[in-house]
């Protein structure tokens, strides 16, 4: 195991007009990482500068020695076989690494968009949260109270 953010979705709830709303968002969260020196490459973590941004997907990890696993968030989520309760799970590894408050503040602001559609867990406590957390709410100009922070990632 290792430390790993989840997200699980309601793909009858998942729109298009939520996707593009979020991958607007998702544009601006990727300018300002990069202001504050973070290194995001493809999915693959190879290509620096190189991250998913599609009518379909968005897609990152950090680059090189800084990447762990992929950051994958579909526009339209579909149900696989292992999949059950009617909600897609996907997941992403970061291992602490420096990309990783960029994927959590990807997750708070899915959640501000997409609501009740997606259901968010982490190993991490508030304290792993902070940098995403500060990512967030220094492109948003919108504070999130910690209280629900807390009953966000840990909702099982």
């Amino acid at each position: 195991m290792g430390y790993t953010h989840y997200w699980y979705r309601k793909p009858e709830l998942n729109t298009a007009e939520q996707y593009g709303r979020f991958a607007l968002d998702a544009k601006l969260l990727f300018a300002e990482a990069k202001n504050r020196g973070l290194q995001i490459a493809d999915w693959y973590g190879e290509t620096l500068d190189a991250y998913e941004l599609s009518e379909g997907r968005i897609s990152f990890n950090g680059w090189r020695d800084e990447s762990h696993e992929s950051f994958i968030w579909d526009a339209i989520p579909t149900l696989k076989d292992w999949d059950d309760n009617g909600e897609t799970f996907d997941f992403c590894k970061t291992a602490h690494k420096p990309y990783d408050q960029l994927v959590t503040a990807m997750l708070l602001r899915a959640k501000y968009h997409y609501g009740d559609a997606v259901r968010l867990a982490s190993d991490g406590f508030l304290d792993n949260w902070i940098l995403g957390i500060n990512l967030y709410e220094s492109v948003f100009g919108e504070a999130i109270p910690q209280t629900e922070i807390v009953s966000l990632v840990h909702n099982d």
